[in-house]
């Protein structure tokens, strides 16, 4: 999904008119709004839970990723790593290198949820979407 920003005449917000850039149209909603009135009331049969509707999923807040996965992954590779030092081979060096990736990934990740994602979140949390033409912008 892509944002597109809008800058305000004044920089304020109280000069935001809540209208659409793209066509006018004053039925506009935040992605915020969207994606929580989208949950459907009816459990799910295959999730066992409640389902979000395809429109409160397209509107749905940025994601972290996921530091734990990668460090937990990065870990149990070390550990077999060094259980199999013993006898080195293949194995070991195979163990060393998902070691060392998923060991990059978990930093990458980390960097990510620091650096990145909160930019992402605060543009969403500032983002609406056109009930006509279904354009979404940023005030």
């Amino acid at each position: 999904m892509s944002l597109k920003s809008q800058s305000t005449s004044g920089g304020s917000r109280a000069s935001f008119h809540h209208a659409c850039p793209r066509c006018g149209s004053p039925e506009v909603r935040r992605l915020a709004v969207i994606h929580e009135t989208g949950l459907m009331t009816a459990p799910s049969a295959e999730t066992g839970g409640h389902e979000r509707s395809a429109l409160a999923k397209y509107a749905a807040p940025p994601v972290q990723r996921s530091v734990v996965w990668w460090g937990t992954l990065a870990g149990a590779a070390v550990v077999v790593a060094l259980v199999s030092l013993a006898r080195v081979g293949l194995g070991t060096l195979l163990a060393g290198g998902v070691a060392v990736i998923a060991a990059m990934f978990a930093f990458h990740a980390s960097r990510y949820n620091r650096v990145v994602y909160p930019g992402l979140h605060d543009l969403w949390a500032r983002s609406y979407m056109c009930g006509r033409c279904g354009d979404i912008f940023a005030e």
